[in-house]
């Protein structure tokens, strides 16, 4: 199972780096920092390997060591989708605060652009805007004061324009505010599903990968037999199995040693073969 494996191992990083980014982060302190992210990343690396050496404990009949490893793995895991939850909501709050940053000042743009609109409308439904043509005219001080402010306004309002057209709407969760709407769901539970599920699924493909891949090559039809290794006075020793009869040679070809102690050599079998001789003269 290659692409099951790779698939394990894509994810595996990808916590991994997130966990060890949290640990990193965690401190101002770069030694500390340095240290936090080693230990996040061991943490995180363990959650990989427990189910895995659970696994070849319990068939190696090694139960103590298969239950300690089980027992690590919920701690190991739960501590893993914590960090990583951690570290992506803190990336997307630094993205959604530019999101929101940017809907804010158009949100000001829109409102400026609605004060010059409207006093741009007055000032065209004033008497002094029809007796200088437009402002094309203006004679007196008080109509060029007015055709100032006319012209103020009309050039702010162009100005805004462009701004308006640089910057279009855009929602800072577009994925939230359209499926909360499908589903009338709060928009808060559906940013923290959003949330969650991709960093659940990266960490049991991650955690779970590897020991369905090991179990499937384990079982494979045809895979060839590997050296076992048992623990005995804590050191991993190879497993020695006594050879079948169809690996031990020929019949006779070796002295078995009976319980008396005596080694009993083995007779050549009697040929089969009959001879037959005549008399002689």
């Amino acid at each position: 199972m290659i692409a099951l494996r790779i698939a394990s191992l894509i994810a595996a990083l990808a916590t991994i780096i997130l966990n060890a980014h949290g640990g990193f982060t965690s401190t101002k302190v770069f030694e500390y920092a340095v240290l936090f992210a080693a230990l996040y990343a061991a943490l995180d690396i363990g959650k990989c390997a427990v189910l895995v050496a659970a696994s070849r404990a319990w068939r190696q009949r090694a139960y103590l060591v298969a239950a300690l490893c089980t027992l690590l793995f919920p701690l190991l895991f739960a501590n893993s989708v914590w960090n990583a939850i951690q570290q992506i909501a803190i990336t997307r709050d630094d993205t959604k605060a530019v999101r929101v940053g940017a809907t804010q000042t158009r949100a000001r743009t829109e409102t400026e652009h609605a004060r010059h609109t409207a006093e741009l409308a007055l000032l065209h439904a004033s008497p002094t805007y029809a007796a200088t043509s437009a402002c094309a005219l203006p004679k007196s001080k008080d109509a060029r004061t007015f055709c100032d402010r006319v012209a103020i306004a009309t050039t702010a309002i162009a100005r805004l324009n462009a701004q308006l057209a640089a910057s279009p709407p855009t929602d800072a969760e577009p994925h939230v505010t359209l499926f909360a709407a499908i589903t009338g769901a709060r928009p808060q539970a559906v940013q923290f599903t959003a949330l969650l599920v991709p960093v659940l699924l990266a960490e049991v493909l991650g955690a779970v990968g590897f020991y369905i891949a090991s179990r499937i090559n384990a079982e494979a039809p045809g895979t060839p037999a590997r050296k076992n290794f048992v623990l005995r006075r804590g050191t991993w020793r190879p497993n020695r199995q006594k050879p079948s009869d169809e690996n031990s040679g020929a019949a006779g070809t070796m002295p078995s040693r009976q319980p008396s102690g005596v080694v009993q050599t083995p007779t050549a079998p009697a040929s089969p073969n009959i001879t037959w001789r005549l008399p002689s003269s």
